[in-house]
């Protein structure tokens, strides 16, 4: 792995043992900081879980369904080594981690668009205040140096903040969600910047069990305003713990405490959430949203979803079928009986959807389709077994291969839409390529001028153009493989990314799609410093191994490197061969699909499942 300079991210660790903890205050208070650390992010991930799969239709109106959780726990990880160099500051260079800090900013800014309508005015209005608040408080910081003073400044500036969005809430036409978020987030700023501190040999970092105060107070305070700020709407109140605690902390600490790190001895790279899914930017986001949950379930048990929140994915037919056969082996043969349907009815509304066809009625699910006469004969008792509701084992086992029946139709109507694999491999190859050759020209570039190191490995540009690379590759793949034409290397091909619904992908689903590719990028990264070095024979050291001339050391990086690559494509291409949809892992995860573009006249089955038909789409 390639040596790292000290970084800016803060981890939730316990305070350094200055002397051994002898009394049983200090034994009681060390068990305890040591059990947050280690268990406090598997609760949330635990808690985000349940959300997203046994809460799902109000997950999914508040922004946190699987895509979501998805994107906080996989794709963050995944993203460990991906840290985005911003700009170079009295000879140190300031980035951000994608999984640590820009992930959560950005997940932050799509829910405040969602909760705090109308956008076109909330956007600006909270711009303006809260980055007016944040530039004002920083000059405070860097221009007056007793501490005291500083902190009465963050203070001051912070109540001016929210009495700013008081003030503007009702000539803007806001609401009361707009100050609220404005004043959680001036909170959490404010204590996170006065429980934090900064030192060039840790970086930025808070004691237990100060870091737990701000996120939970922020959580609980939304969850108990929720009903004078939302009303009956009162699931808003978990986007608004998520958001408020990570602005506030990305700004009161990562911001405000930055400043005295600079200008050391020696160059370094400070990241914004450069410790990942450890770092407090992620932490408190995660930690206030469950607050805020736990709260409102205690309170009112079911919670009801949010109108208007964005719509939920296309149910999968495989997986409705699934649950159909689940319920009938579990001895409840009428819900079974309705799960068939629903199964049988996805499968026909996921073939007019590849096929380019208008919603068919719910009373003709499979007009237009070419479907011989029986599948709709079986539909329509299918759905006049599941209305009646008195349904027995029998008749739901033989609803259950009635539905898959239909399901095996419709994967054969439509399939030539899906992308092939050839495809798929030949448009990933390509842009690998565009994105990676010139980073290694680079660096190579660094290593004849003399940027590798030659005590502690690699020297700064170096490492800032490595761990920049998987970045940019990352952010490349995911922001523009999302638009209408894709990537080079699918525009190349003829093939682009869509969701379910045939419509293109969203920015959350298309940064959870693209994190598998992650693992490849990253591994060049990790190893293609090193491999350059060993093959133009820099004196450098790798994990206190001198490594001039070593053909051993090179064939072990490379065939690490090589290993790791082919098995992540391989567990890629056989994903996509064995799914029904052609799905690889990130498609999974983000609910997409890789699809050719349509035909003027496709082709559809005019006979039973499993014999081949090219007849024209019939009513």
């Amino acid at each position: 792995m390639v040596p790292r300079s000290k970084r800016g991210g803060r981890r939730a660790a316990a305070p350094p043992h200055e002397a051994p903890l002898v009394g049983p205050v200090e034994i009681g208070y060390d068990i305890a900081a040591e059990s947050a650390a280690i268990l406090l992010l598997p609760l949330l991930w635990l808690v985000l879980f349940y959300l997203a799969w046994e809460d799902r239709p109000f997950a999914e109106s508040v922004g946190f369904g699987r895509t979501t959780f998805w994107l906080l726990t996989a794709t963050v990880v995944l993203a460990f080594y991906a840290e985005l160099p911003l700009f170079p500051f009295t000879g140190d260079i300031v980035g951000i981690n994608i999984g640590g800090g820009l992930l959560p900013l950005v997940l932050s800014a799509v829910l405040f668009a969602r909760f705090v309508p109308p956008r076109s005015r909330s956007v600006p209005a909270f711009v303006g205040i809260f980055g007016g608040e944040a530039a004002i408080s920083f000059a405070l910081v860097v221009t007056v140096a007793a501490p005291w003073s500083q902190a009465l400044g963050v203070v001051a500036v912070a109540i001016g903040a929210t009495a700013a969005a008081l003030l503007l809430a009702a000539p803007l036409r806001l609401g009361r969600a707009f100050p609220a978020l404005v004043g959680l987030s001036s909170g959490v700023l404010v204590a996170t910047y006065l429980y934090s501190s900064a030192s060039p040999q840790i970086g930025i970092s808070e004691t237990f069990p100060a870091y737990l105060l701000a996120p939970i107070a922020a959580g609980a305070l939304a969850a108990a305003l929720a009903p004078s700020l939302f009303g009956t709407e009162s699931g808003r109140a978990l986007p608004l713990a998520y958001a408020s605690a990570t602005f506030g902390v990305i700004l009161g600490a990562d911001l405000l405490r930055q400043p005295p790190l600079y200008g050391g001895s020696t160059s370094a790279f400070y990241v914004i959430g450069g410790a990942n899914f450890l770092d407090l930017v992620y932490l408190s986001g995660l930690l206030s949203l469950v607050v805020a949950y736990a709260m409102l379930r205690s309170r009112e048990g079911t919670i009801a979803p949010v109108p208007g929140g964005p719509a939920p994915p296309p149910p999968s037919p495989l997986r409705t079928l699934a649950e159909a056969s689940r319920e009938a082996l579990g001895g409840t043969p009428s819900r079974a009986v309705r799960r068939a349907r629903d199964a049988s009815r996805a499968a026909a509304d996921r073939a007019h959807r590849l096929l380019g066809h208008a919603p068919a009625p719910a009373e003709r699910t499979w007009s237009g389709l070419g479907a011989p006469g029986w599948i709709v004969a079986d539909q329509a008792n299918l759905d006049a077994v599941a209305e009646a509701g008195d349904a027995d084992t029998f008749e739901a086992h033989r609803a259950v291969q009635t539905a898959r029946g239909m399901v095996s139709l419709s994967r054969r109507v439509g399939r030539e839409r899906f992308a092939s694999l050839r495809a798929r491999t030949i448009a990933t190859a390509i842009d690998l390529l565009l994105v990676t050759v010139p980073v290694v020209a680079l660096w190579f570039a660094y290593d004849q001028s003399g940027a590798a190191g030659t005590a502690g490995g690699f020297g700064l540009p170096l490492e800032v153009a490595a761990y920049g690379y998987i970045a940019l590759a990352y952010l490349y793949f995911a922001l523009v493989g999302r638009t209408r034409g894709g990537t080079i290397g699918k525009r190349w091909l003829g093939i682009q990314v869509t969701d379910r619904r045939g419509e293109a992908i969203g920015l959350l689903p298309s940064f959870v799609r693209e994190s598998p590719k992650l693992v490849p990028i990253s591994v060049t990264a990790i190893f293609g410093p090193a491999v350059v070095a060993l093959l133009t024979n820099t004196p450098w050291n790798f994990a206190g191994y001198p490594a001039t001339s070593s053909p051993t050391l090179l064939a072990l990086f490379l065939g690490l490197a090589v290993v790791t690559i082919a098995v992540s494509a391989l567990v890629g291409l056989a994903t996509i061969a064995l799914s029904d949809e052609r799905q690889r892992v990130g498609d999974h995860w983000a609910g997409t699909w890789v699809v050719r573009p349509l035909r003027p006249t496709p082709m559809v089955p005019s006979g039973a499942p499993g014999e081949p038909s090219s007849a024209s789409p019939g009513s």
